[in-house]
C-alpha cells in the first residue's frame, strides 16, 4: 500500500484538481526563461506569473528535451 501512495504523491497537482491548469490560465504574464540542465536533463523554462488574487505568485515549468 506505502508504494501506491508513494506514486501517487509523484502525480503532480495539477493533474488531480477538478479545473487542471486553472493558475496557468489565469496568469498575467507567461515567458520563456531559457534553458537549463536539471539532473543531467536539458530543459526548457517556461515561467508563470500570477494576479495577486491566488495564493500562488509564479511557478516554473521545466520541460525535458
Amino acid at each position: 500500500m506505502y508504494l501506491l501512495v508513494g506514486a501517487i504523491e509523484l502525480v503532480p497537482d495539477v493533474f488531480t484538481k477538478s479545473k487542471p491548469f486553472e493558475y496557468e490560465f489565469s496568469a498575467l504574464e507567461i515567458k520563456y526563461d531559457g534553458f537549463a540542465v536539471i539532473d543531467g536533463v536539458p530543459c526548457h523554462i517556461i515561467h508563470f506569473i500570477y494576479p495577486d488574487n491566488i495564493n500562488l505568485s509564479e511557478s516554473w515549468w521545466f520541460f525535458g528535451s
